[in-house]
């Protein structure tokens, strides 16, 4: 079954589940349970307990979504599985938890941009303004014959780690302390991105900002003492991390569609039954859907408490977009070397398939 159509079946229990519900305060629905068939008992008739972290903060669309994955996963295995989570960076930044989850020190993690060092391909679906909805990096980043290739295939042969499934993110804005509709205007502003992305770095300096590495956890007081004057990311990881207080421009720029990699240690995943192997990729794959439902819901609501907490928001055209869209496309022929030509050709032909039929 296909995301789409497991998106589909979730989305009507979603409808039943609201219309069946009593008065009162309308609460977000979560998968409905019992979609897995019982599971085969583990060979050795024993529970094991799975560690999974993150680096989203608690409350954040990707935590509520792994607390309803581990809770699933443990009823539908009847309790042999079960999963310890570890959010907001419990076990280490996102760059120490990469390693772990491929040398076994952690079972489970969901990665952001630190999944670029796994995989060269990584660094190509991060470029800026490569895609144009969250449709297409749903996508491209799952089912597409270019994820099957690149990123499910090479994770497990060259990184020792299972791909369950991508959970994509909203599109990436930026928030300063000076508002910018042009690349002009943008010119000279000092703008946090995080290292380790070239691509990245390359655009932003092509697009007129002068771009400074610093962790996510010194951009608040960079703002604050003008080492940076702004930041960008997802609507939730500015929210949380109270860039509001210190920068009160957002500028949706949409310039990046990113998603969250599931991803887990091969030994671990081997080391269950297959039948619980396919409770662990079933659910992953069913909780796409209420994760989205999540992070619509979620953005929604940030930014209307973004612009109470005195945020203006500056909503670009698409025009406007367009010619920030424009000056970032020599940054992946700069970049090309990481990824290579082939890839590059099979990803543009892919998405150019998906876009005609759509």
């Amino acid at each position: 079954m296909t995301r789409k159509m497991t998106g589909l079946l979730l989305a009507i229990v979603m409808c039943v589940s609201l219309l069946a519900g009593c008065g009162g305060k309308k609460e977000t629905t979560a998968p409905a349970d019992g979609g897995s068939a019982p599971a085969a008992s583990q060979a050795s008739g024993e529970s094991v307990t799975l560690k999974l972290t993150h680096c989203q903060p608690e409350g954040s669309p990707v935590d509520l979504a792994t607390e309803e994955f581990a809770r699933l996963v443990e009823e539908r295995t009847e309790g042999r599985v079960k999963i310890q989570l570890f959010p907001a960076n419990m076990l280490g930044a996102e760059s120490v938890t990469r390693d772990m989850v491929k040398e076994g020190g952690c079972d489970i993690v969901c990665l952001g941009s630190a999944a670029n060092n796994y995989n060269n391909a990584m660094n190509l679906v991060t470029a800026c303004y490569l895609f144009e909805n969250i449709e297409e990096a749903d996508y491209m980043l799952f089912e597409s014959r270019f994820a099957q290739k690149y990123m499910h295939e090479d994770y497990l042969a060259n990184d020792n780690v299972v791909y369950l499934t991508s959970w994509v993110q909203s599109p990436r804005q930026t928030m300063t302390t000076k508002a910018f509709t042009t690349p002009a205007e943008l010119k000279g502003i000092k703008l946090r991105v995080p290292a380790g992305i070239p691509v990245w770095e390359a655009a932003w300096n092509a697009m007129g900002a002068l771009t400074v590495s610093m962790g996510l956890d010194d951009a608040f007081s960079g703002l604050q003492q003008g080492a940076c004057d702004g930041v960008e990311g997802p609507i939730d990881q500015l929210y949380f991390n109270s860039f509001q207080e210190v920068a009160k421009e957002l500028i949706m720029t949409q310039h990046n569609y990113y998603s969250y990699q599931m991803l887990m240690n091969n030994n671990s995943f081997n080391a269950l039954s297959e039948a619980d192997q396919q409770v662990l990729r079933d659910t992953a794959l069913e909780l796409d859907a209420y994760h989205d439902q999540l992070r619509d819901e979620n953005v929604d609501k940030l930014l209307e408490d973004l612009k109470s907490q005195g945020v203006n928001v500056t909503v670009l055209s698409e025009e406007q977009l367009a010619a920030f869209a424009e000056l970032c496309k020599p940054a992946i022929d700069q970049n090309m070397d990481s990824w290579g030509q082939e890839c590059y050709d099979e990803f543009i032909s892919e998405l150019e398939e998906f876009r005609a039929s759509h």
